[in-house]
């Protein structure tokens, strides 16, 4: 329709936000707009990022792109430099860390805790500390915190505004004002394992990667120079 097509073929030099409902054509959208990008030359496909919430929705999108660019250009796409990187969050942030993590001591060969996992080592860290009555519910609320305080530490790192003080007795999660402090002794302990393991958690693959574009403007650079359109 006319307002897929104006967001499909906006222009590129400003900024351009979708606001849209479920199923109304988002992921087509962002399709045809990285065909359109490509097809009138305006960037190459390999300078191209397109962010996604699933790794589904980056796989069918990715399949999509291959498509319709064979279904216009008459030929096979056959690189990888003939598509554009598609992918999570968590991918995009994977791939960069793989590459450049070693500026931070992280190991291009570096495992990725899924939340299970690292529900898991929670769960023997908090026996190995003399935790009782560790039930899924109390390793949930536990691996929430964490996750916000790295978030936090994060924030404060490059002056960000602090989240808003927890009132932790009312908090409907069910986290009490015991639990905050735990979690302030149980996250280096966590931390430290993790390194010791040579694993990151999905919030560390964010994180990491937000501190190395941070704090090391050569790569950031480079970065920018290789994917130069982020959708």
């Amino acid at each position: 329709n006319d307002e897929q097509f104006a967001a499909a073929t906006a222009p590129v030099d400003a900024p351009v936000l979708v606001m849209a409902g479920p199923g109304s054509g988002k992921t087509r959208v962002l399709t045809y707009r990285m065909v359109y990008l490509i097809i009138k030359e305006l960037f190459r496909a390999r300078h191209l990022l397109a962010v996604t919430f699933t790794n589904k929705a980056a796989d069918e999108m990715r399949a999509r792109v291959i498509d319709l660019l064979k279904s216009r250009q008459g030929t096979e796409v056959e690189s990888s430099h003939s598509v554009p990187t598609v992918g999570t969050i968590h991918s995009a942030c994977s791939r960069i860390l793989h590459r450049f993590g070693a500026v931070m001591g992280i190991s291009s060969k570096f495992n990725i805790y899924s939340e299970s996992d690292a529900k898991r080592l929670l769960h023997r860290i908090l026996e190995e500390n003399g935790e009782t009555m560790i039930d899924p519910k109390k390793i949930a609320l536990f691996a929430a915190l964490l996750s916000e305080m790295k978030q936090e530490q994060f924030c404060a790192e490059f002056g960000y505004e602090p989240s808003p003080s927890r009132s932790p007795a009312y908090d409907a999660r069910g986290i009490t004002a015991y639990m905050v402090e735990r979690a302030k002794t149980l996250l280096p302990v966590y931390q430290s394992e993790l390194r010791r393991l040579g694993a990151l958690d999905f919030d560390d693959l964010i994180l990491e990667a937000g501190r190395l574009l941070r704090n090391h403007p050569a790569i950031r650079l480079e970065l920018q120079k290789q994917w130069r359109y982020i959708m």
